[in-house]
């Protein structure tokens, strides 16, 4: 746990562990944990090459140290990549390389049991439209095409239980650069 904050001043995507006396707890912050290192405060960052809403596989991506953040390893084709307040997908038409669609994910691992409360906020930067959604260990959570989107989920976890935040190409991935946190 991080520290005590009262919930009206806790910004997007942060996630708050809400105790049976109701004062809620930030235990995660997308922006001020993120990192270089996969699994730091509990955060990873990959993608997946995406199927379907039923199934997908967590790929890791590589951090660009240079750059500040995680991308496809070797790959300077794909959009694909995450970066402290942002994400960008990867969409079928416009990459230079082979056209594949990639999903962001940025994955948070529950330290914590119990009700969590979870401020989202998505904004496009470059006027494209994506696909964002949550998932807990899997299941489907949350969804929205939505252009903006600022929203206040609540569900429980158990400590190991895994968050997903993922953002998906809305047909093209042209100008998909998404304000995330």
């Amino acid at each position: 746990m991080k520290h005590a904050v009262l919930p009206a001043l806790v910004f997007a995507l942060s996630l708050l562990a809400i105790p049976p006396a109701g004062a809620a707890i930030l235990v995660a912050d997308s922006v001020a944990d993120y990192s270089g290192v996969q699994g730091l405060d509990n955060w990873y960052y990959g993608y997946a090459e995406w199927p379907s809403y039923s199934g997908y596989a967590f790929i890791p991506l590589t951090y660009d140290s240079p750059n500040n953040r995680w991308h496809v390893a070797g790959e300077t084709f794909y959009w694909t990549s995450i970066w402290s307040w942002g994400t960008h997908p990867n969409g079928t038409n416009v990459s230079r390389a082979a056209p594949v669609e990639h999903w962001t994910i940025r994955r948070w691992v529950s330290e914590v049991s119990g009700p969590i409360a979870i401020d989202l906020f998505y904004q496009p930067v470059g006027g494209g439209s994506t696909e964002k959604i949550v998932f807990r260990n899997g299941a489907l959570v949350y969804a929205t095409t939505n252009y903006f989107a600022s929203e206040s989920l609540e569900f429980p976890v158990v400590a190991g239980d895994f968050i997903d935040f993922v953002l998906g190409p809305n047909g093209s991935d042209n100008s998909d650069t998404t304000e995330f946190r």
